[in-house]
């Protein structure tokens, strides 16, 4: 093969003689040598010449043919490489450039119509799945531009090779996708889809295009700048109203098979588009505003019946099918409902919450259970997406009920997991619809005004009924925010729900209420085996969690004095609990019981030294309230102090490292180096580097200094011998502290007293933005999550730290740290 260009017929006939016609022959002829050498020399004379003169009518011929032979061959993936490895690229570009300079004057038909087509295949099949050619020509000032103007021209054919050139050029590429769209591409897509009818185009070509249309428009609203043209050009409006009218073809009864197909092919396009941009604000927005939100909940509830809708084409598995689309448009429902503004509107609607109750019963019970969980699932994220402020809680569920209609979706998908015997693909996918349940009450009982309804449908049980499934792990962690939301505060009656399983009197409070023997499958009795087995497995969310459910029963006992309750924490062994979330260490379950029902433990082999706290086990905040709720406990009733002493192995070192956090320089004595090392039956193991109660060095507030002095004075108070041990440790320590105390109150002294000497402020010269004054309504809460949050399972470790690092530097303490450190000092000998 020569690699001179002097007979251009020659080359012509030489160039069509060579074009392959299949794979087999587009990868032997990539294979030559020389081929690529001669496709770049015969650009470089292409390049040279002006095809636009009369007298180049054969050079133009070469062109087409010449291009035409690289979009053949460019279909050989490894063609791709080599075309762009030989620099040709650009002068393709070139090439395609001087083709469409005729439509900056006029879109009409143009003898350089064939060579426009024939550069765009080339060009297209170069960047498919190949993204540095698609780079390449990014790199090419005006390149992208130039792929966007074919799509004014009257040529239907360069219109639909337009638009699939836009779809392989502009794959994730947001540096195309944006000269694109200010090349006003999106504009003339819209224009070109503004001619979409319910029956097909008698323009076959055209008709080709619209598929390709939506894709690239797809694709160009990736970035902001995208998003923000379609939505000014009213392009969402208008796809919706295409949604529209596709939905009401598949929905004929005697709709055709190639009609059905058509619409079919369009609808995936348009959802994909939908879900490309559902989670831009503006998008949600905009839906919502131009009341189009009623097109997404349509196509939801109105499935097609036609014959081809139930042949298995259209099935689960099928690429393309309704069962499909219609779930994409089930997500972008739920997206319409995480905007905030949308929030505080929707709940007004009382026929679109309505929707949502449907969506959580379909399929139930009947031989689509499965195929419809999905639907079921966006029910209760929506739900629960609107669940995100005081006011929309209290709406949702004294006005439209959601909570009894979560409760009864929640009823349902457990009495199938047991019809089924909690097999594990049942109960795998069953997980979703219950997150999103469970998602949706944490959400609604954050609100503290319907806490009480919430306890009185059969909340608590419904949720401890989800413990007895192994299998239904990741949702547990969930289901103990939800009992934990539902106890704090002044719900005696929930409190009351936990504690024994029954329904408490109305108007009647926790102390006037009896407490019944323990009852190992009360919901305390399963929440509690639900703890041990997290203790067992090392489950750091859900035994923090676990923890503070019980201080939540501890407050509540403690401020009504129903002391006659205590015995049910007793009997379940709730100290632990509430020792591992102030320790991080895993405490073995008690094994056996004196003859008076008191649990018996071995001094100081209570710790397991496979599972001895690391980095990320113990948050301070959690710490705190566990020792809140262990010195309640200990001034309810003195006698339990033993009961905590118990896990002084754990505990004291915990506790002295508490107080020794922040102290410029500590020595410890040798007596507290030994007491540091918790005891146990193989010494061996207390060389870990896993032994450390804390791994980073945390500054703890002066309220949780101060709580955990008043847990050591009340031990100390009624176990001298406990004071005994500990005092040759504490004494030294407490005397640090309070010397400590009197070094920063001098320095306070000092502050003051300069501060006296320095001018005052009047506020004329404070900048005061009146936007961070305002008062505005609370729309998101801590550990409220959106759609994606509300199904994101066991939270990892990082999620833990992020949700308990509440600030530390509480309000000053009840009682003034140095007091409480003066009154230790005087119970130690």
């Amino acid at each position: 093969m020569t690699n001179t260009v002097q007979d251009l017929d020659a080359i012509t006939a030489d160039i069509i003689a060579l074009t392959p016609k299949d794979d087999a022959a587009r990868e032997a002829l990539s294979t030559q040598a020389g081929v690529f050498r001669f496709l770049k020399d015969s650009l470089e004379t292409l390049t040279a010449a002006d095809l636009n003169l009369p007298d180049s009518s054969k050079h133009l011929q070469l062109a087409i043919t010449l291009a035409k032979l690289i979009a053949e061959v460019a279909k050989y993936e490894p063609a791709r490489q080599s075309f762009a490895e030989m620099k040709s690229i650009p002068m393709l570009v070139n090439l395609h450039s001087q083709s469409t300079k005729h439509l900056l004057s006029s879109t009409a038909a143009h003898p350089m119509d064939e060579l426009t087509v024939q550069t765009l295949r080339a060009l297209a099949n170069l960047c498919f799945d190949h993204e540095s050619n698609r780079d390449i020509i990014g790199e090419l000032k005006g390149a992208a531009s130039s792929v966007v103007l074919p799509l004014s021209s009257v040529n239907s054919l360069v219109i639909q090779t337009a638009c699939g050139a836009l779809v392989n050029i502009s794959m994730d590429n947001e540096f195309i996708q944006t000269e694109m769209v200010n090349a006003d591409a999106i504009s003339l897509l819209l224009k070109l889809l503004d001619k979409v009818d319910v029956t097909p185009c008698a323009d076959e070509a055209l008709e080709n295009a619209f598929p390709s249309a939506i894709r690239a428009l797809s694709n160009l609203v990736e970035p902001e700048i995208g998003i923000a043209q379609l939505i000014q050009k009213n392009g969402l409006v208008m796809i919706l109203g295409l949604i529209k009218k596709m939905h009401e073809i598949v929905l004929r009864p005697t709709v055709s098979s190639d009609e059905y197909d058509r619409a079919m092919n369009m609808l995936d396009g348009l959802a994909i588009v939908l879900e490309t941009i559902g989670e831009k604000e503006s998008v949600q927005r905009e839906i919502f505003v131009k009341n189009q939100l009623v097109i997404l909940l349509d196509f939801v509830d109105h499935q097609p019946t036609c014959k081809h809708a139930t042949q298995t084409k259209d099935d689960e598995n099928s690429d393309i099918s309704y069962f499909h689309i219609r779930k994409a448009m089930a997500r972008v429902v739920i997206t319409v409902t995480m905007n905030d503004e949308n929030m505080k509107e929707l709940v007004q609607q009382d026929s679109i919450i309505a929707r949502f109750h449907s969506w959580m019963i379909c399929g139930l019970n009947s031989s689509t259970h499965k195929v419809e969980e999905d639907i079921r699932m966006s029910g209760a994220l929506s739900i629960g997406n609107l669940a995100r402020s005081d006011a929309t809680c209290l709406k949702l569920v004294e006005h439209h009920r959601a909570g009894s209609a979560l409760i009864a979706l929640l009823k349902l998908e457990v009495d199938h997991l047991r019809t089924v015997g909690g097999a594990y693909e049942e109960a795998k996918s069953s997980i979703k619809v219950l997150h999103a349940v469970i998602g949706a009450l944490k959400n609604l009982s954050l609100a503290a005004a319907v806490r009480p309804v919430l306890g009185s449908i059969g909340t608590i049980e419904r949720i401890v009924s989800l413990f007895e499934f192994e299998h239904l792990k990741p949702v547990h962690y969930s289901c103990i925010g939800v009992l934990k939301n539902l106890t704090a505060g002044m719900n005696d009656s929930n409190v009351y729900r936990l504690l024994t399983g029954l329904v408490p009197a109305e108007n009647t409070t926790l102390a006037n209420l009896t407490a019944p023997s323990s009852n190992p499958i009360s919901p305390l009795g399963r929440f509690v085996s639900l703890i041990w087995k997290a203790t067992a497995d090392n489950d750091t969310g859900i035994r923090n969690e676990g923890g503070r459910v019980i201080t939540n029963l501890v407050r509540a006992i403690h401020r009504t004095k129903a002391t006659q309750f205590l015995n049910i924490l007793f009997d379940f062994n709730c100290i632990i609990p509430l020792v591992q979330i102030v320790t991080g260490a895993t405490l073995t379950k008690p094994n056996q019981a004196s003859p008076t029902g008191d649990t018996e433990f071995v001094e100081d082999h209570h710790v397991r030294f496979d599972a001895l706290p690391i980095e990320g086990q113990v948050f301070p905040m959690i710490q705190n309230e566990g020792i809140v709720a262990l010195t309640l406990i200990c001034s309810m009733h003195p006698a339990s102090t033993s009961k905590i002493i118990r896990f002084n192995a754990s505990l004291i070192p915990t506790l002295f490292q508490i107080l020794k956090s922040g102290l410029a320089a500590y020595t410890p004595t040798d007596s507290e180096v030994k007491l540091s090392q918790p005891l146990s039956m193989d010494r061996s193991t207390s060389t870990s580097p896993r032994s450390s109660v804390l791994t980073e060095p945390t500054v703890y507030s002066l309220q949780t200094k101060t709580n955990v002095c008043l847990l050591l004075r009340t031990l100390m108070a009624t176990e001298p011998d406990f004071v005994t041990r500990i005092a040759p440790h504490l004494k030294p320590l407490i005397q640090v502290l309070m010397d400590n105390e009197n070094a920063e109150k001098s320095i306070d002294v000092l502050a003051s007293e300069a501060a006296a000497l320095s001018p005052k402020h009047t506020g004329d010269d404070m900048i005061v933005d009146d936007a961070h004054v305002q008062v505005k309504e609370m729309l998101t809460r801590t550990s409220t999550f959106s759609a994606k949050g509300l199904t994101m399972g066991v939270p990892t470790r990082q999620k833990l730290l992020e949700q308990y690092s509440g600030s530390l530097d509480l309000n000053d303490p009840v009682f003034p740290f140095k007091e409480v450190l003066k009154q230790l000092m005087d119970i130690l000998p």
